[in-house]
Protein backbone atom coordinates (compact mmCIF):
# COMPACT_ATOMS: atom_id res chain seq x y z
CA UNK A 1 0.00 0.00 0.00
CA UNK A 2 2.72 2.14 0.59
CA UNK A 3 4.64 1.75 -1.75
CA UNK A 4 1.82 2.21 -4.49
CA UNK A 5 0.92 5.29 -2.90
CA UNK A 6 4.63 7.03 -2.89
CA UNK A 7 5.37 5.74 -6.53
CA UNK A 8 2.38 7.12 -7.49
CA UNK A 9 2.81 10.94 -5.65
CA UNK A 10 6.52 11.08 -7.19
CA UNK A 11 5.21 9.95 -10.30
CA UNK A 12 2.29 12.40 -10.45
CA UNK A 13 4.85 15.69 -9.81
CA UNK A 14 2.61 17.12 -7.73
CA UNK A 15 4.47 16.79 -5.14
CA UNK A 16 7.57 19.94 -4.47
CA UNK A 17 9.98 18.26 -2.44
CA UNK A 18 11.75 21.51 -2.62
CA UNK A 19 8.93 23.55 -1.37
CA UNK A 20 8.07 20.84 1.40
CA UNK A 21 11.93 20.85 2.84
CA UNK A 22 12.42 24.77 2.46
CA UNK A 23 9.08 25.40 4.06
CA UNK A 24 9.22 22.93 6.78
CA UNK A 25 12.45 22.79 8.18
CA UNK A 26 12.11 20.06 10.97
CA UNK A 27 11.86 17.95 7.95
CA UNK A 28 14.79 18.93 6.27
CA UNK A 29 17.50 19.03 9.83
CA UNK A 30 15.95 15.46 10.19
CA UNK A 31 16.68 14.56 6.88
CA UNK A 32 13.92 12.27 5.96
CA UNK A 33 12.60 11.99 2.63
CA UNK A 34 9.71 14.55 2.33
CA UNK A 35 7.43 12.17 0.50
CA UNK A 36 7.73 9.36 2.66
CA UNK A 37 6.95 12.02 5.63
CA UNK A 38 4.08 13.63 3.71
CA UNK A 39 2.54 10.58 3.46
CA UNK A 40 3.42 8.80 7.17
CA UNK A 41 2.56 12.01 9.43
CA UNK A 42 2.58 15.68 7.28
CA UNK A 43 -0.87 15.53 5.88
CA UNK A 44 -2.30 14.67 9.55
CA UNK A 45 -0.09 17.57 10.64
CA UNK A 46 -2.18 19.39 7.65
CA UNK A 47 1.22 19.90 6.20
CA UNK A 48 0.91 20.92 2.27
CA UNK A 49 2.81 19.46 -0.45
CA UNK A 50 3.43 21.79 -2.83
CA UNK A 51 2.20 25.25 -2.70
CA UNK A 52 -0.62 25.04 -4.79
CA UNK A 53 -2.15 21.66 -2.51
CA UNK A 54 -3.93 22.87 0.12
CA UNK A 55 -3.86 19.83 2.48
CA UNK A 56 -6.75 20.86 5.26
CA UNK A 57 -8.99 22.77 2.13
CA UNK A 58 -8.59 19.03 0.69
CA UNK A 59 -9.55 17.07 3.74
CA UNK A 60 -12.53 19.81 4.67
CA UNK A 61 -13.81 19.88 1.25
CA UNK A 62 -13.94 15.78 0.57
CA UNK A 63 -14.61 15.04 4.69
CA UNK A 64 -11.37 12.72 4.71
CA UNK A 65 -10.44 11.35 7.88
CA UNK A 66 -7.46 11.35 9.64
CA UNK A 67 -7.71 7.83 10.38
CA UNK A 68 -7.89 7.32 6.12
CA UNK A 69 -5.40 5.39 4.98
CA UNK A 70 -4.09 7.50 2.11
CA UNK A 71 -3.30 11.18 2.19
CA UNK A 72 -5.22 13.67 0.69
CA UNK A 73 -2.87 14.27 -2.06
CA UNK A 74 -3.15 10.26 -3.19
CA UNK A 75 -6.62 10.42 -2.98
CA UNK A 76 -6.36 13.77 -5.74
CA UNK A 77 -4.29 11.55 -7.96
CA UNK A 78 -6.67 8.81 -8.21
CA UNK A 79 -9.54 10.99 -8.79
CA UNK A 80 -7.79 12.39 -11.84
CA UNK A 81 -6.47 9.35 -13.41
CA UNK A 82 -10.33 8.07 -13.30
Amino acid sequence: MFRNEYKMIKKSGLFDEKYYLETYEDVRKADIDPIKHYIKNGWKERRNPSQSFNTNDYIQRNNISLNSKYSPLFHQIKLLSN
